[in-house]
């Protein structure tokens, strides 16, 4: 396209018009410079634009995970049962929630492996069945397992736990650690050896008796 300034003036002589002067000035390059120039900072503005909306979504995204992580801190902060995360395959205590082991203060588990935090457990198979998790991928599970545990210093005590073992990969599909869910059943396993133990002293005491003596269900039918 071709664009151009247009000037015009009359020439007079004597008084009189006697004709006109025309002057055209070519712009055309200079509207595509300008041209140009517009369509650069409309391009920068887009830039910019496209940048601020990648910068809130990116904000936006941030938050939200912020907000899932703070829900996921408090359900492992609260949760009823014992939980920790032991990382890679010396077992050190990376996480624990506040159940776990209440004697002790977080910091004495922190950083530590587990061979390190419980020495008595040096030499069970709670090792074996952490190593088997670690390096198949397979979850352990046990009822009512026992453990002789240091509740105090030279004091040991029995104790009983439900426990979890799950292996936890990193974003490459790597083993990471192990995530251990331990519940405390000591009560309850202490509670039914001692009504076992009542029931066979009073097998052995019927038994010792001269006098016979049987039992039967709510159906009358003779157990014993």
């Amino acid at each position: 396209s071709f664009s151009a300034n247009y000037r015009s003036a009359p020439l007079f002589e004597e008084g009189k018009i006697t004709g006109a002067i025309a002057t055209f000035t070519e712009n055309s390059a200079r509207n595509d410079v300008r041209k140009a120039s517009l369509e650069q900072s409309g391009k920068q503005f887009s830039d910019v634009s496209d940048q601020i909306d990648e910068r809130l979504a990116m904000e936006k995204s941030l938050h939200h995970l912020a907000s899932e992580c703070h829900k996921l801190e408090g359900i492992f902060g609260q949760y009823p049962a014992s939980m920790a995360l032991l990382r890679g395959a010396d077992f050190v205590f990376e996480r624990i929630n506040s159940n776990w082991d209440r004697r002790r203060s977080k910091f004495e588990y922190i950083g530590r492996a587990v061979n390190e935090v419980y020495p008595e457990l040096i030499g069970s198979p709670i090792h074996q069945y952490l190593k088997h998790t670690y390096e198949t991928g397979q979850t352990f599970t046990a009822q009512e397992m026992k453990f002789q545990l240091e509740k105090s210093p030279g004091i040991f005590e029995a104790c009983y736990y439900n426990i979890r073992f799950t292996r936890i990969d990193d974003e490459a599909g790597q083993p990471y650690g192990v995530f251990c869910h331990v519940l405390d059943v000591t009560e309850r396993a202490l509670s039914q050896t001692k009504l076992m133990e009542s029931q066979i002293d009073l097998i052995d005491t019927i038994e010792s008796m001269s006098d016979a003596f049987f039992s039967v269900d709510k159906e009358w039918k003779i157990l014993r």
